[in-house]
């Protein structure tokens, strides 16, 4: 929480700026930006607002970064960017955006036992159906061809591997969930 919501004033987006600027200031420094002995002691150094540039504990990080990092902490809330796009498109200009090949090889560096437990999980299920093709006990002895003819002509759709309710269907329904979550956060954004 910012300091204004700790000591009793008004939240505003500028609150939520707040919060963006702790997240980002412990993901570069790999610390908890607010830490004390007891849960009182936190609260006063939160109160107090002082805060060290995230370059003070990693050295990769430059003073530009800082920049964005402190304006997004700024103890007076009017000194905050005015918008989280705001905040967005500083942090994209200075700290830049890491490639999709980046983001892939770090998540299979994090991710690398979970990842290799579904691959062989995946793998389980593709032999248990490939095996269970001729049992009795899971269906018709027909060879998966015949199955797939039999399908693709009840559905045109599912002989293309679509869904049953269309791909432009699909593509409405995820249009308007996403349209639905936009106007929620500007709508929440809005009546701050």
């Amino acid at each position: 929480m910012p300091p204004e919501q700790l000591s009793g004033g008004v939240v505003t987006r500028q609150s939520d700026i707040y919060a963006v600027g702790v997240v980002l200031w412990e993901a570069l420094t790999s610390r908890r930006l607010f830490d004390g002995e007891t849960e009182a002691l936190t609260l006063v150094r939160a109160i107090e607002g002082r805060i060290d540039p995230p370059s003070m504990y990693n050295a990769e990080i430059d003073s530009l970064a800082d920049g964005v990092v402190l304006r997004g902490l700024a103890r007076d809330p009017n000194d905050r960017f005015t918008t989280a796009r705001e905040m967005a498109l500083a942090i994209e200009q200075t700290i830049g955006l890491a490639s999709p090949s980046e983001v892939g090889e770090w998540v299979e560096h994090i991710a690398a036992d979970e990842l290799g437990k579904r691959a062989a999980r995946i793998a389980e299920i593709e032999q248990a159906s490939l095996e269970g093709v001729g049992d009795p006990r899971i269906g018709s002895r027909r060879s998966p061809r015949s199955r797939r003819t039999r399908r693709s002509r009840a559905s045109p759709s599912r002989a293309r591997g679509e869904h049953p309710a269309g791909g432009e269907t699909i593509r409405a329904h995820l249009l308007a969930v996403a349209l639905m979550l936009g106007s929620r956060v500007s709508c929440s954004a809005g009546s701050r």
